[in-house]
């Protein structure tokens, strides 16, 4: 399970990890929208958690604030 954090000192940033065998590709941007919106693999996500067991292979995490 990945659980962003609610504060991150930067406007954009990406890493890539490989967790339990996944690549995970993670990209942040700070639009300074309203509201966060989280996408796994371009679908939005409405929990502020992804379960990355239910992902198969890569696994693309898109964070906009």
């Amino acid at each position: 399970v990945i659980e962003p954090t609610n504060y991150f000192p930067s406007d954009d940033a990406s890493i890539s990890l490989v967790i339990k065998g996944k690549k995970v590709n993670v990209h942040y941007q700070n639009k300074h929208t309203d509201k966060r919106k989280i996408y796994a693999n371009g679908m939005e996500v409405d929990a502020h958690h992804i379960n990355l067991k239910l992902y198969k292979g890569k696994i693309n995490i898109d964070i906009i604030d």
